[in-house]
């Protein structure tokens, strides 16, 4: 989904097609900080209290 995200972006913008591959890392980046702030809220609501 990332490439055919890219791709349409590049389509766009040809200017940006030199940079597709730190596009490309940029949008995982933005992925999983987005996933990993998911599963620490999701832990937060379904921690049980140990006392």
């Amino acid at each position: 989904m990332v490439t055919v995200g890219v791709a349409a972006l590049t389509s766009a913008f040809p200017e940006l097609y030199g940079e597709r591959v730190w596009t490309c890392l940029g949008i995982l980046v933005l992925v999983t900080a987005v996933n990993l702030r998911g599963v620490v809220d999701s832990a937060k609501r379904l921690r049980v209290r140990a006392s």
